[in-house]
């Protein structure tokens, strides 16, 4: 494993007062970004989990009561040699590819307002994508959570029972994400809204990437910077050999409510308004690592995995959107995810 880091930093390494760094971390320097009119400035690198750590220790140290990082982003970067076969890993697109965007979205997609009080969109697609693409990418997300795929991956795709609709892309075809696997919302880096919709009791899902400074920076600068790490997502009740790829249930969503009514159920006429709040529900996927081993064998680009957590009972079982605990309504945990009446979650 490799960590891709992006570090920002409050000072210019090489200003009055700011620490050399260490002899074997000095190669850095090559990937130094300045932002100019300002002392901040930017690296990004692949380095080893080891060297990563040194570099946010050496960061910590403070000049005037200020640290010398400002903030650090980890991207745990997982190769082929790190899967291990009859498991379950999140995969998402590959990092510096964004998201591909749908050009023909007001003929492709149907959406109208979900709810009086929350700005909760439903959406159907009723025509084949055209998506601006880029060809020397084989795995592509679209901005409203559509895996699009290349001629040459998709008889892996078949061989594992999974099925495509056609695009009007050349030599590319959406691929139909049928399966769906419960997180553990409430279990860490996923959080759910304090607050539901009054009406549909959606909540706000949000990952949170920000993980503080590690426990073994001692002694912690104050104020400390921004540490971001990928923590797994927890899957409730996942059986890797039934899975082969995946989506999460339920998506990441961030809606706006209001306490009373703003929007009429089924309206459609703002197209622009409603796109823009579909693709605030942003979907996680998860496939069987025998398939992610499959395609990256054959030399597919545009994905990356990470691992995942399972677990067969939420952390939170007693929490229903009515308030009511569930241990009153008389109903096993498991009887009660059935049943829709306990979100996944932590």
């Amino acid at each position: 494993m490799k960590i891709k880091l992006w570090l920002k930093l409050n000072f210019r390494p090489g200003d009055d007062n700011v620490p050399e760094l260490p002899s074997e971390l000095r190669f850095v320097y090559d990937h130094l970004e300045y932002n100019v009119g300002t002392a901040v400035s930017r690296i990004v690198i692949t380095v080893s989990k080891e060297i990563a750590d040194q570099l946010v220790g050496w960061g910590c140290n403070t000049i005037a009561g200020v640290s010398i990082l400002k903030s650090a982003r980890f991207y745990e970067i997982y190769e082929i040699a790190d899967l291990r076969d009859g498991e379950i890993v999140e995969v998402f697109p590959n990092i510096g590819f964004g998201d591909e965007e749908i050009i023909n979205s007001h003929s492709a997609l149907k959406l109208s307002r979900a709810c009086e009080y929350c700005d909760r969109v439903n959406a159907t697609q009723i025509a084949d994508f055209k998506v601006k693409l880029r060809p020397d990418i084989d795995l592509q997300l679209t901005p409203t959570s559509e895996w699009i795929v290349s001629e040459r991956c998709m008889e892996i795709f078949r061989n594992h029972g999974c099925e495509f609709r056609p695009t009007e892309n050349k030599d590319y075809s959406q691929l139909l994400v049928k399966q769906r696997v419960h997180t553990d919302i409430d279990r860490k880096p996923l959080k759910r809204a304090d607050f539901a919709c009054k009406q549909c009791r959606t909540r706000s899902i949000v990952r949170n990437f920000i993980v503080g400074v590690p426990d073994w920076v001692i002694p912690k600068p104050n104020p400390a910077p921004t540490i971001h790490n990928d923590m797994p997502v927890t899957l409730l009740g996942a059986d890797p050999s039934t899975i082969t790829i995946a989506r999460a249930d339920p998506d990441l969503i961030s809606i706006i409510m209001s306490d009373k009514p703003m929007y009429e159920v089924g309206d459609y006429t703002d197209f622009d308004a409603l796109y823009w709040s579909y693709k605030v529900t942003r979907a996680m996927f998860f496939a069987n690592t025998t398939l992610i081993r499959e395609l990256l064998e054959m030399g597919a680009t545009g994905l990356m995995f990470r691992p995942v957590v399972l677990a067969d009972e939420p952390i939170n079982p007693d929490w229903t959107d009515d308030g009511k605990s569930a241990s009153n309504l008389g109903m096993s945990n498991k009887k009660l995810i059935e049943r829709g009446i306990v979100t996944q979650g932590e």
